[in-house]
């Protein structure tokens, strides 16, 4: 298991960062499972991370399967988070969201919708 803080990854170290590359390249292929639960909105409203770029950097680490939780317009936290940051919720619907895991090469084997 591999627990980061994905906002701030650092960087390579050592001579011409490649002694010890950073985090990023060193996970990429590593785990035939990624779990990215709560995170989409962080990433993509908190920090401005394009969504595309969050779902290519899954595709890079996973070999397998990803487990995302995708987060309606209407949940409370996206709106908190849009309306800090003076963002349109609508630019962060399922819909988006979904269409940018797919471009980066994943197909959707099961979806489950939970409540509240």
């Amino acid at each position: 298991a591999m627990v980061a803080s994905l906002d701030d990854l650092g960087g390579g170290r050592g001579w011409e960062g490649e002694e010890v590359p950073g985090l990023t390249r060193r996970a990429e292929g590593r785990f035939d499972l990624v779990l990215m639960l709560a995170l989409i909105h962080h990433l993509a409203i908190a920090v401005a991370v394009p969504l595309p770029q969050v779902a290519t950097l899954a595709a890079r680490w996973s070999r397998r399967w990803l487990i995302v939780e995708f987060i309606g317009e209407e949940d409370p936290q996206l709106r908190l988070l849009c309306g800090q940051r003076r963002r349109q919720a609508a630019a962060f619907g399922i819909e988006r969201q979904r269409a940018a895991f797919i471009a980066a090469g994943f197909v959707i084997e099961a979806e489950l919708s939970l409540s509240g």
